[in-house]
């Protein structure tokens, strides 16, 4: 069902999006003449020329998005996404043609966070988070970085895979957690179906029409992707591995279990509805002597599922010192991050953008907590 879900929505972009386009010339027409022929010129409502640049990048997004699942289902996706034309098909059939509001959304932060992972104009903003990341795990295992076995980490929420691939580019063997579909069906072809860099032109703000600087800031291009996945892990010894599905209800399982030399939590920590069973979870997945590296703000993700979802769900927020206070109980040891602002504290805090538009008169950015917290060598294995 969720397949099928996701699968139209992805697929209905341009349908979706022309009732905008649509809302946009509606309230045009209200208009004066006098005030109409104000606008006719660099804004949404221009003249005929720039309606088909509109147009354009509308269609560049969507061919996109089509071609995504085109490739899982034709040519290379993993055999869990080869029945997703089939499942849209039987969504629309029990559902009809619409989209729920809440996913069009999740489809428009799809394009957003490819531009984010994997383009160029965003490497600035992949610094501030990933960037620093890589480097605070490059020093906490150089002597272990270049030998067999390589450190092994756990990246759960991982998204689009960026930073799974920077971490095995550095030697690392990374295990990527995610379980959103969104998520799933676009890394699954990024990392392995894309065939040269550049290969897309999308514009992720298009619909975007407040806080606008310009039409063309708008209406910007982003080439995507800025390398290819393979070419950025072709020298290394680490490997990339995937594992689909919610991270408490697979990671709880004992297989799992003293699996992972790190543990790093990137805008992951605050998707919990109960954080301490996240906390718990990255204990047990741990060996005695591992790191948890978090960076992330705490927007908790489920505050306000009360007001879209049928029913209330668990959603447990808790402040930044009673995490931490939380996680030493469960038996972690803060350090001191080296070479970070502030290192001589357990928790350091760095500004960090996310998904950003650069041209935006609403820039969004966090004040981000980052530690590194470890699991003692001497903890008992139960």
């Amino acid at each position: 069902m969720a397949l099928g879900r996701v699968t139209h929505a992805m697929m209905q972009y341009a349908f979706i999006a022309s009732f905008e386009t649509n809302r946009w010339k509606r309230n045009l027409g209200k208009l004066s003449e006098r005030h109409a022929s104000l606008l006719s010129r660099g804004t949404i409502y221009g003249n005929e020329g720039e309606q088909s640049l509109i147009t354009e990048a509308i269609h560049q997004n969507d061919m996109f998005l089509r071609y995504i699942v085109h490739w899982l289902v034709e040519e290379g996706g993993p055999p869990p996404l080869h029945a997703a034309f089939d499942a849209a098909d039987a969504w629309r059939a029990t559902h009809g043609e619409g989209v729920m509001p809440a996913d069009f959304e999740k489809v428009l932060y799809v394009l957003k966070n490819v531009a984010r992972d994997w383009s160029k104009e965003f490497q600035a903003e992949r610094d501030e988070s990933y960037g620093v990341l890589c480097d605070v795990l490059q020093t906490l295992f150089k002597d272990r970085l270049g030998n067999e076995p390589s450190p092994r980490v756990l990246v759960p929420g991982c998204g689009l895979g960026r930073l799974c691939v920077d971490l095995v580019a550095r030697g690392f063997d990374v295990v990527g957690n995610e379980h959103s579909y969104f998520m799933l069906m676009t890394s699954a072809y990024i990392l392995n179906g894309l065939a040269r860099q550049g290969q897309w032109t999308i514009h992720p703000w298009v619909l975007q029409s407040s806080n606008v600087l310009s039409l063309e800031d708008q209406l910007q291009p982003i080439s995507i992707p800025d390398a290819l996945p393979l070419h950025l892990v072709s020298e290394s010894l680490g490997s990339l591995g995937m594992v689909a599905g919610d991270f408490v209800q697979v990671f709880k399982s004992e297989e799992f279990h003293l699996e992972y030399d790190a543990v790093v939590t990137c805008f992951f920590l605050d998707t919990a509805q109960n954080v301490i069973e996240y906390m718990e979870i990255i204990w047990d997945v741990l060996r005695p002597g591992g790191v948890w590296v978090h960076l992330g703000p705490l927007q908790w993700h489920w505050a306000d599922s009360h007001t879209y979802l049928d029913k209330e769900d668990v959603s447990i927020e808790v402040p930044l010192d009673k995490v931490m206070e939380i996680a030493r109980h469960i038996g972690f040891e803060f350090e001191h991050i080296k070479g970070t602002v502030d290192d001589t504290k357990a928790c350091s805090f760095l500004s960090c953008s996310y998904m950003s538009n650069p041209t935006s008169m609403r820039p969004q950015s966090y004040t981000c907590a980052m530690w590194v917290a470890r699991k003692p060598h001497q903890a008992a294995v139960e």
